[in-house]
């Protein structure tokens, strides 16, 4: 064989690794919902599936599942709470802003309170403390604190740790509700794989827009067209539904797969710090819930489905399989996720001129002594 044909060979094998590493993950996922949904457990498809996935990629790192997967379990998700939207669900989002402002309150407070915990407890440098509080955004933290000087294993563990905690406790403690049917008749099955073509196809034309970003993106898209779908010709049934155990699987493994090539022993160093930094935002979420339960009348457990510091996608996932108001939920989410967006380097910008002024009066001190 020829160097030449050698060199193909070998990027054959080392393409086929990479995606049968990406197929692995996902063959783990289905296989922890299957587990779970054996057992009862509440949202099988997602809670067993990051379990499975995480315990696998701790002990033998495997790649996500690809970008375009991704994107169309974003759009299987907006699919399903499009469908489930009415007239009368239109209608009581004018009684959100107050909520919408107390989730914003309460993402400040848990950002606040579980830096000043890292940086009063444990004296962590600020840029590291600041990256590692933050309540969401996980993959603008992960790009932009490299950048900030802070420390990346740490802000890593700790906000994979709270997100992969939120993902698996919540809907155990919140409970089955009325669960999602997810297998459809192969009637509403049809009419669901058309509309997520659509969906997927005016998702990926979203994208180019520059101020809408993913997930935003496609889950937007999934639920205006579901939502035109299921209004003009009244459909009824659980069409919106028929994506929705494929993209937990999607989900799961790559949640899973962020665990890939972390050591255990830096997973035990963190653990005392992500432990108290996921109490304290889960307590000022849990707080902000209870507050606005008591002063709007909505439902606790939608509420703080709402709040809750975790992964968007899984979050609003979650919320379909517990038959919640995932309109709220994934309004608030991505309210969330925005806030965060515009807020993150505004506040990182403003951080760093302070740790510029820290070092300088340290430098003027050290050398008016000398």
């Amino acid at each position: 064989m020829t160097n030449d044909g050698q060199r193909a060979s070998v990027r054959s094998c080392q393409h086929w690794r990479r995606e049968g590493g990406r197929h692995v993950g996902l063959c783990y996922a289905a296989a922890g919902g299957a587990i779970a949904s054996l057992f009862g457990i509440a949202a099988p498809w997602l809670i067993g599936g990051i379990c499975l996935t995480t315990f696998v990629a701790l002990m033998r790192p495997f790649a996500g599942p690809p970008r375009l997967l991704i994107r169309a379990s974003s759009v299987a998700l907006g699919m399903s709470i499009g469908s489930r939207v009415g007239v009368s669900d239109l209608r009581l989002i004018a009684t959100w802003p107050l909520s919408l402002a107390g989730m914003t309150v309460t993402v400040a407070a848990m950002f606040a309170g579980s830096y000043y915990a890292l940086r009063r407890i444990f004296h962590w440098d600020l840029p590291t403390a600041f990256w590692a509080s933050s309540p969401g955004a996980l993959g603008i933290v992960l790009a932009m604190s490299s950048q900030a000087g802070a420390d990346v294993t740490k802000v890593t563990i700790v906000q994979l740790l709270r997100v992969l905690a939120v993902m698996i406790a919540l809907p155990s403690i919140v409970g089955p509700t009325k669960a999602a049917t997810i297998l459809p008749s192969s009637r509403l099955l049809g009419i669901g794989l058309l509309v997520f073509l659509f969906s997927l196809a005016g998702g990926l034309a979203l994208r180019r827009l520059r101020w809408i970003k993913e997930p935003t993106a496609m889950l937007f898209s999934g639920i205006i067209v579901s939502c035109i779908v299921h209004t003009h010709f009244s459909l009824d049934g659980n069409w919106g539904d028929a994506l929705i155990a494929p993209a937990c699987i999607v989900i799961s493994s790559n949640v899973g797969s962020r665990f890939s090539g972390m050591g255990w022993r830096d997973l035990v160093q963190l653990i005392l710090p992500s432990t108290l930094s996921l109490f304290v935002a889960t307590a000022i979420a849990t707080a902000g819930s209870l507050a606005l339960t008591l002063v709007s009348g909505l439902h606790w457990s939608q509420v703080l489905m709402a709040f809750a510091p975790g992964g968007l996608d899984a979050l609003i996932a979650a919320a379909i399989l517990l038959g919640m108001d995932s309109l709220y939920v994934a309004t608030h989410q991505v309210l969330r996720l925005i806030l965060l967006s515009v807020a993150l380097p505004v506040a990182a910008d403003f951080f760093e001129r302070r740790v510029r002024a820290e070092k300088s009066a340290r430098a003027t001190s050290g050398v008016s002594l000398t």
